[in-house]
């Protein structure tokens, strides 16, 4: 029990890393796409169209995306030195 709350605390302290933010992220871009779907089929929002839905979703999506380039650059210009 105490090595748990040594671990957890260690968690916290570290704080989010970019790659957990970048896959949260993703997550919410496709929840969002599922979900606006659910609600169009379910007819709460019968005006809305598919494209919509998807470009709200990938727009979640692309403001996180920039945390993968990063990432990936990261990683090629640690290997060419």
């Amino acid at each position: 029990m105490a090595e748990e709350t040594t671990e957890l605390k260690e968690e916290k302290e570290k704080g989010l890393k970019a790659k957990k933010v970048s896959l949260l992220g993703k997550i919410a871009g496709g929840l969002v796409i599922l979900t606006g779907h659910v609600l169009k089929w379910l007819g709460i929002m019968p005006n809305a169209t598919s494209s919509e839905i998807i470009g709200c979703g990938l727009a979640i999506m692309a403001c996180f995306g920039t945390i993968d380039i990063n990432i990936m650059l990261d990683k090629f210009l640690k290997k060419g030195e």
